[in-house]
């Protein structure tokens, strides 16, 4: 077989079995789930600030409660299907076999 036609063969197999992504959707999901999580971050900085903590002390608590949160939701099986929703791409996907 010619290199040239298993390129052709190999890239049609490819966009036969690979899936359109919705790429319009996913930025508009992942700009609202995005400026919601920033949004969240935001409220507790200034929830820290208000308290009269500093600016370095209170990102330190915004990123603890973040990182934090990530954990909980990961642990309850949630984070990944937030992921997916804002059109997010996880390395543990590319080595599913289907």
């Amino acid at each position: 077989m010619n290199p040239i036609e298993s390129q052709k063969t190999y890239q049609e197999y490819v966009d036969k079995k690979s899936p359109n992504s919705p790429i319009i959707k996913n930025c508009f999901n992942a700009f609202w789930v995005g400026g919601l999580i920033c949004t969240i971050g935001q409220i507790i900085l200034n929830i820290c600030k208000e308290r009269g903590l500093d600016t370095q002390i209170s990102g330190t608590i915004v990123s603890i409660i973040l990182i934090g949160i990530s954990a909980f939701l990961t642990g309850l099986n949630l984070f990944n299907k937030i992921g997916k929703f804002a059109g997010a791409r996880f390395f543990s996907s590319y080595y599913r076999v289907f």
